[in-house]
Parts: C-alpha cells; sequence; structure tokens
C-alpha cells in the first residue's frame, strides 16, 4: 500500500512540476516544406492569455519549452512573403508534451462542428447531405456535427480546441441581426485559438446583408457584393484543389469578394471578373480564419463544378484525406471547364 501511495504522489508531483515548470513543444516538419518556409510563430493559449514564440531558423524538427500550464497550442508557419502556408495545433499530453505536425494552413484543426443557421441555405439540404455522404453524424462528439438556431444563441457553448463553427450563408436579416448580438463572442473564440467557416455569401434567396446587420468581422475584414459566374484556383497546388484546374463555375459562383484583408491572408480562389479573393484562410490572434463568399451549398446541390469545394474544405479542416473524388453527381472525377470564353 505504501509502494502505491508513493506513486501515486510521485505522478501527482511530476505532473504539478508540468503544470508549473517548463513544457516541451516539438514541431515535426515534412523535408519537402521545409524550404518553403521561412518564419513560424507559436502560440500558447492558456484561457484569454496567449504567450508567441517565434522561429526563423527552420529544420525538420523544432523543440522549444514552454512555462506553466496551456489549453492548446497553435503553430503558424508563413513563407518569405509572410503569406500563412501551413500550421498545426495540438493539446498538451501528459507531463505538458506537446507534439505538432505541420500540414498545409487550416488542416485539422477541429473535430466537431457547429453550424449557426435558422433556414437552409438556397432551400437546400447540402450541408447535411454531404456530412452525411462523407460519414458524419448529428451530435456533439468527434466527427459529428449540431446545428444551433438564432434563439439558441444564448447558450452557444463554442470550445477553441474542438469546434469547427460554420456561419452557413444566405440567412434572413433577422439571424445576421441576432449574429451581430454575438460578434464579440465569435470573434473572441477565434482569437483564443478556434477556427470558423464563415459564409458571407449574402443577399441570397433569403435577403438578409451581413453588413446592414453591423457584423465585425474577425480583423475588421470587409466585403463587396458582385456576381461572378467563374472563380479561379489560386494555389493549384493546394491538397484542396486535388485533380482540380481551370476556372470553376456555378450560377453564381460568387456573390461577395473580401478587402481590407489582414497581413498573412492565404487567397485560395479569385473571381475571375473582379481578380479579387473570393475564398482566403488568414490568422486571427491564435486562431484560423476560413472565409468565403461562395454559395457553396447551392453549387453542390445543382452539380456545378464549384459544388467540389465544400466537401473539400470541411474534410481539410477535420483532418480527413482529400482524394480528388468529392463534389456532387457531375463533377466527381472531373477537373472543371477549362475556359469559358
Amino acid at each position: 500500500m505504501k509502494k502505491v501511495f508513493l506513486l501515486i504522489t510521485v505522478i501527482a508531483f511530476l505532473a504539478g512540476c508540468s503544470m508549473l515548470g517548463f513544457n516541451q513543444i516539438t514541431i515535426s516538419i515534412n523535408e519537402d516544406f521545409v524550404d518553403e518556409i521561412d518564419e513560424i510563430i507559436v502560440a500558447i493559449v492558456n484561457g484569454d492569455n496567449v504567450d508567441t514564440e517565434t522561429i526563423d531558423e527552420i529544420e525538420e524538427s523544432i523543440t522549444i519549452t514552454y512555462e506553466g500550464g496551456a489549453d492548446l497550442v497553435m503553430v503558424k508557419a508563413y513563407n518569405a512573403a509572410g503569406i500563412l502556408i501551413f500550421t498545426g495545433k495540438a493539446e498538451p499530453g501528459f507531463l505538458g508534451a506537446v507534439n505538432i505536425t505541420l500540414d498545409y494552413a487550416g488542416t485539422n484543426v477541429a473535430d466537431h462542428i457547429i453550424i449557426l443557421q435558422d433556414y437552409d441555405p438556397w432551400s437546400c439540404t447540402a450541408m447535411v447531405d454531404m456530412l452525411e455522404e462523407y460519414g458524419f453524424e448529428e451530435g456533439t462528439g468527434n466527427n459529428e456535427y449540431e446545428f444551433v438556431t438564432s434563439d439558441e444563441f444564448d447558450d452557444l457553448d463554442m470550445n477553441p480546441f474542438l469546434d469547427l463553427v460554420i456561419i452557413a450563408n444566405d440567412q434572413t436579416q433577422a439571424f445576421y441581426d441576432a449574429v451581430e448580438d454575438i460578434d464579440n463572442d465569435i470573434n473572441d473564440f477565434v482569437y483564443n485559438g478556434g477556427t470558423i467557416l464563415w459564409e458571407v455569401c449574402d443577399r441570397g434567396w433569403n435577403t438578409g446583408e451581413i453588413t446592414t446587420a453591423g457584423i465585425v468581422l474577425p480583423a475588421d475584414v470587409q466585403i463587396n457584393y458582385q456576381f461572378e459566374y467563374y472563380n479561379s484556383i489560386e494555389q493549384p497546388d493546394h491538397t484542396l484543389f486535388k485533380d482540380l484546374s481551370g476556372d470553376l463555375y456555378n450560377n453564381y459562383a460568387s456573390h461577395e469578394w473580401m478587402s481590407d484583408l489582414p497581413v498573412g491572408t492565404n487567397v485560395l480562389m479569385r473571381g475571375t471578373d473582379s481578380d479579387m479573393p473570393t475564398l482566403v484562410i488568414y490568422p486571427y490572434g491564435s486562431g484560423l480564419v476560413f472565409m468565403t463568399g461562395q454559395p457553396l451549398e447551392h453549387a453542390y446541390t445543382y452539380g456545378n463544378t464549384m459544388g467540389a469545394i465544400l466537401p473539400r474544405l470541411i474534410k481539410l479542416i477535420l483532418g480527413e484525406e482529400i482524394t480528388g473524388n468529392e463534389g456532387p453527381a457531375g463533377t466527381k472525377n472531373k477537373s472543371s471547364i477549362d475556359s469559358h470564353k
């Protein structure tokens, strides 16, 4: 009995030392990625407190230490142009150790999906259809999704380590007005390490307008209304666009493009008419923002080439393999329309 008690005491002591003393973070980088990285920023999140460390000597394995406790650790890697290209996210394990492997920005940063919406965008069930096709179930656990309507916002509980929050496009004005009421909570969730997919494609069939509601988007990004039939792929080598090429079509491919984007923004797609960003990922505090002005659910439902983007985005964020076959009937195993002229 004394030996058991002694063992428990030693474990408790070691754990206590870990929480109060120095803990280790190990960052692993694929050899193919090393030469692309110019700088790494490590954010150590403990509640509302965030400590950061900058690394500019890039190797395949990097080890640093941190002091005290942590809820999560987010690692962001930037290229020489200052663009966010790779990330990694983890929570401390036993004795505070953290092991992170970098991958394309936004990969495997959430386990559970919270979808904020009052009405089905474009009168279709594309989000649920897509999630269930790829093996997700409704619920509150890992690899599960749940819907939260505006009358439930007061009870909204968002976990920065676990949750991907999706704000659905094509909502009513009442919905966007309600989002404005919890705007600070949503932005704080991201700032403290969370991930959001903000579908800023508004002025749709439900007629709501984000700017009219006065919503402040993360980092105060601005959106600009313009219908475009085609969007171009800005990062053809990105895993998101596996086996896709050329310009992707939908009626419409995008309703909004973004401006006043923060330093580090990675532009993934652009409108072919405006040549402005329509799908981006950018850093905000310790977290990540995916923002799209594209009616992704509509494209998925109606089988146009833009329909391949919705499942790929979700699979990327949840760490599922992108095979190149994603998309509704008519787009699987199909690259895209090469030209629309």
